[in-house]
């Protein structure tokens, strides 16, 4: 079985939305802290968050590495082929993000993982033009990305043109997101005030000792532990949340 880990891409400042993306607020979590819970539970691998050099981020989950871009400013396929470059040899697949997709969803990233199917390089999402930043990756197109860097190409669309792409249909993405939230990115902050506009996922919670019968149930609107356990009145400080029932957590900005 083929191992996966994920690349998110910081960024920098944003023109359009007045300051850096990756710090703007998401229920009291971060966009980027939001992002890199979500794949980093859909994948079960190790999580790179390419950053311009040296620029501050908010805080992070441990074991969460963060990498240097030492070419800001020079397009995303320079920082794409940073997050592969660290990855490879590691994980043979990778998805990658921009951080402005709150409304990922863990199933559409297992999906298009999955869909990268053996023969191809990348699986990417099309609809209405490609999703390269919601795409999976070969770790091994690494040496690729980078020496298309270092020929002048800027442009995640040149990485594409070097290596066979499995383009994913809007039916077949249904599947996992039926309204293909997952694709949506914050460009302005009209985007920003329509993505909070949004129902917040619905949640199944479960409290008391769930080892025993009579645990109570409710289902509630939640984006992030604190706010799931503040809606059923549990002070977070005192208990440790469950996700999927697989282990124990505790961070309260968990996505």
């Amino acid at each position: 079985m083929v191992k996966l880990g994920a690349i998110v891409l910081a960024g920098g400042r944003s023109s359009r939305m007045g300051q850096s993306k990756a710090s703007l607020d998401w229920y009291g979590s971060t966009l980027l802290r939001r992002v890199v819970g979500i794949v980093g539970r859909a994948t079960g691998g190790p999580v790179v968050v390419v950053r311009p050099a040296g620029r501050a981020l908010p805080a992070l989950p441990p074991g969460v590495e963060v990498v240097d871009d030492a070419r800001a400013g020079e397009g995303p396929l320079q920082a794409l082929a940073a997050g592969l470059s660290a990855l490879e040899g590691r994980v043979g697949i990778a998805y990658a993000s921009a951080t402005d997709a709150p409304l990922l969803h863990p199933a559409f990233v297992q999906l298009v993982c999955d869909r990268l199917d053996a023969g191809y390089s990348a699986a990417v999402p099309e609809v209405d033009g490609p999703h390269p930043l919601a795409a999976a990756y070969r770790t091994d197109l690494a040496p690729v990305a980078a020496e298309l860097v270092a020929c002048g190409e800027r442009s995640l669309r040149s990485l594409l043109d070097a290596c066979r792409v499995r383009l994913l249909s809007d039916a077949g993405l249904r599947v996992a997101d039926a309204e293909l939230r997952s694709l949506w990115n914050l460009n302005e902050s009209g985007d920003y005030r329509r993505a909070r506009a949004e129902p917040l996922p619905r949640v199944f919670v479960e409290t008391g000792d769930l080892t025993v019968r009579g645990a109570s149930s409710r289902t509630i609107g939640a984006s992030t532990l604190r706010q799931a356990a503040a809606a059923v009145g549990l002070e977070l400080s005192r208990v440790i949340g469950v996700l999927n029932r697989d282990r124990g957590h505790d961070d309260p900005e968990l996505p």
